[in-house]
């Protein structure tokens, strides 16, 4: 007979209690599942709702340490195992006429949240529509996808996280890729929310963290979330408020069955830096992610960050051509030509969703292309 590990299962509330009275908001991911959602293609836009259970599997980390032991918390590989596809595409035949598809229920769980953003920016001030992407790519000790694009993604670090997926999308953007500039001033990000001061003081503390010098802090960059093609629109509910979404959020998304992942990406554009201040080098993109080694010791990565030529991404080339940067390595603009496969596949699904093109498919799930553009989000 297996016996239920103690808070195997545990309230929201209680949740939020551990992560803040008990773990005093230090935590490097705080990882749950999902019960009920669906999926609504029918709409201009793909609509995806998920309701939040009363109580849910969770899972810590600390300091690269999981609290399974701790806590009697869940280990995060058992919230990531692969999801029973063949359930959903039963879903898919049985309601794809009628606009709402379910996505899980209490034995088709999917982990909860996830997360992330991607930058993008103008040639130069007088252009009327943003001409590149920039993004980091792994480097060659990354566990997974070594030396490939990818974008500044991770998990959930807070309760609520759960309620707002939108504040992952900040989170990791100034988490994972800063600026600097030629006389060594940081510039944190400003995200037009009132909260400039907040990203200030973290862009400082992420800077010393991944061991980069700077002298103090610029203007910072200004930072508007755009509207793109493939945007779906993301609402949360709660399971004590079943008639409004606690939060409604506009993004690209990502959908993983292999580790039961959903990711939402957010797509924002810097309003006062242009390719041709980086190309001029008065201003720097730099890596300022982390990991953490064999004694769970905090050390930096030395990522490439590339920049990505928007109207150079068809179904056709062969390769990516990028422009390089490596602040800590001083390169500053070399040309990179990467292979095409060499996309992590969120990265992938954005590539496909600001572009409104299918540049990147799965033809594991062709099955589901006689839903429209249900299958643009599985990756």
């Amino acid at each position: 007979m297996l016996i239920k590990p103690l808070f195997s299962y545990m309230s929201l509330d209680f949740i939020s209690f551990i992560q803040k009275k008990v773990l005093k908001n230090n935590v490097e991911y705080c990882l749950g599942e999902i019960y009920n959602a669906t999926l609504d293609p029918m709409s201009d836009k793909i609509v995806f709702d998920v309701t939040l259970p009363e109580k849910t599997r969770v899972s810590f980390d600390r300091d690269g340490k999981n609290l399974m032991n701790a806590y009697m918390l869940q280990p995060r590989k058992n919230l990531e195992s692969p999801f029973d596809m063949d359930w959903f595409y039963q879903q898919v035949n049985e309601n794809k006429d009628t606009g709402r598809i379910p996505l899980a229920d209490k034995h088709h769980p999917w982990r909860w949240a996830a997360g992330g953003g991607i930058l993008a920016i103008k040639s130069k001030p007088d252009d009327d529509y943003y001409t590149h992407l920039i993004l980091p790519r792994r480097d060659k000790y990354a566990p997974t996808y070594k030396e490939w694009l990818t974008g500044t993604t991770g998990p959930s670090e807070s309760i609520e996280d759960f309620f707002d997926p939108s504040r992952i999308h900040k989170h990791e953007i100034a988490e994972e890729l800063n600026f600097i500039d030629k006389n060594g001033q940081l510039h944190p990000y400003d995200f037009g929310d009132k909260s400039a001061e907040k990203w200030q003081a973290f862009a400082k503390e992420r800077a010393e963290i991944s061991a980069l010098k700077f002298e103090g802090c610029g203007t910072p960059i200004e930072l508007k979330r755009l509207d793109v093609p493939g945007n779906s629109i993301i609402n949360v509910y709660r399971n004590d408020n079943k008639t409004a979404p606690i939060s409604t959020t506009e993004s690209i998304l990502v959908i993983d069955p292999a580790t039961r992942g959903i990711d939402t990406i957010g797509v924002y554009a810097i309003e006062n830096i242009t390719l041709e201040d980086i190309s001029s080098e008065e201003i720097t993109p730099v890596d300022t992610e982390i990991f953490f080694d064999k004694n769970k010791k905090p050390q930096p990565t030395n990522r490439d960050v590339c920049i990505l030529p928007i109207e150079k991404l068809t179904e056709e080339n062969s390769l990516l051509e990028l422009i390089r940067y490596n602040y800590k390595n001083n390169v500053f603009g070399d040309a990179l030509n990467l292979p095409k496969e060499k996309v992590t596949p969120v990265a992938r699904a954005a590539i496909n969703a600001i572009t409104g093109k299918e540049i990147y498919t799965n033809s594991e799930y062709d099955v589901l292309k006689e839903v429209p553009k249900i299958h643009r989000v599985f990756f």
